[in-house]
């Protein structure tokens, strides 16, 4: 049996690949600079990319993408026509405008989103009094911008539900079903949009950076089976695979386009109404499988052997919480290195074990040493690059 290495987006970053959601908002917002210079035809280059000193993408780099050719044309008019006016991507921009450190988690965001939609039309809208604007009332101006966001384009949704003054009939039972359920339908087909846009960014434009930097730390792991939370093939690049090792990409890849971008679901009593945003749904739905429980399953034999547990760029957000949680507390896994780049991540990682493991386990684990973190060494040139 091989060690696993459970890798996430700060896999890809630390390898300075622009993979950040606010990289592609960098990348959306300034589409133009691109499709300006874009021609149609040419050789598929690999090239380095100029990004600023945190790795991150910079409107320069648009110019570098469009100085190449060998895009597949129906793609980058697909992004062409769906960019502008996706109701996610403006929100994100927006609510970037609102946060201080310029970073945005877009699970998160639709979590939140969805809860918005969840709390408007289950609990407000049943309760609210025609005459009186909904607006005036203190504590929801979050909720009434998420509303008037997503669904100002819902058919029979009317601004006065959050604003003015409406009907009675607005507000029977079966109309304000309908309304929602058509709500979650629209904001439903425009997260399809962003997720093959944000497909598109990866695989025609991300996969064509040259990885020219490794890390000596994961080179020195011994054959390890990889469960990937990316979409990209950024470990199969740069290491290859060794012998005996297996490749799980839990949130699906970009060749299969069967990307997984979505909550845990846990917040809503309904499942029903919400399955296409859900995360295992969408992994059922997109057959990207759970065949890395192969790799963790207890110990039902005397010869199972034990597994060595590495964690490299995944923050353990709770939207994973539940996977994670499995690679953890499998009876199989008898010790886990937590890789982290400085005092601030590792410390992001203890409040998140924390959170997942519960007290107890957390303390468990920490004090038997089966948890260690290991600082991440600076990354070295890849001589193959």
């Amino acid at each position: 049996m091989q060690d696993i290495l459970l890798i996430g987006n700060g896999f890809d970053i630390y390898h300075g690949l622009p993979t950040r959601y606010t990289d592609f908002l960098v990348f959306v917002n300034n589409w133009n600079m691109f499709y300006s210079q874009y021609r149609d035809g040419g050789d598929s280059d690999i090239f380095q990319l100029p990004l600023d000193k945190d790795g991150k993408l910079i409107p320069d780099s648009m110019d570098e993408f469009a100085r190449h050719g060998g895009y597949n044309d129906d793609l980058i008019q697909y992004l062409n026509s769906n960019i502008s006016g996706n109701l996610w991507i403006d929100y994100f921009n927006k609510r970037m405008k609102d946060i201080s450190d310029k970073w945005i988690d877009f699970e998160d965001e639709i979590n939140n989103v969805l809860l918005a939609i969840e709390v408007f039309y289950s609990d407000i809208l049943p309760h609210r009094q025609p005459s009186v604007p909904l607006i005036k009332q203190r504590g929801n101006q979050g909720i009434y911008y998420v509303i008037k966001h997503f669904c100002k384009n819902v058919r029979g949704f009317d601004i006065n539900l959050i604003n003015g003054v409406v009907g009675n009939k607005i507000l029977e039972p079966d109309n304000i079903k309908d309304l929602k359920k058509q709500s979650i339908k629209c904001i439903n087909d425009d997260l399809k949009v962003l997720t093959e846009c944000l497909r598109i960014y990866l695989i025609e434009f991300v996969s064509r950076i040259s990885v020219s930097v490794m890390s000596e730390q994961v080179k020195a792991l011994n054959g390890c089976c990889v469960a990937s939370f990316n979409y990209t093939y950024t470990y199969q690049t740069v290491y290859g695979f060794k012998e005996g090792g297996l490749n799980h990409q839990v949130h699906g890849e970009l060749k299969e386009n069967n990307l997984v971008l979505g909550v845990d679901g846990k917040a809503f009593t309904d499942d029903n109404e919400y399955a296409d945003f859900i995360k295992y749904f969408q992994i059922i739905m997109n057959n990207t499988g759970s065949f890395y429980k192969e790799w963790i399953r207890d110990f039902n034999s005397l010869n199972d052997e034990e597994v060595h547990l590495y964690v490299f760029g995944h923050s353990l957000g709770i939207i994973d919480k539940d996977i994670i949680y499995e690679f953890l507390t499998s009876n199989r896994v008898k010790k886990i290195t937590m890789f982290y780049h400085n005092d601030g991540a590792r410390k992001d990682l203890l409040h998140k074990l924390l959170e997942i493991l519960g007290q107890d386990l957390f303390k468990n684990y920490y004090d038997s040493r089966k948890i260690e973190f290991e600082l991440l060494q600076k990354a070295v040139p890849r001589l193959s690059a």
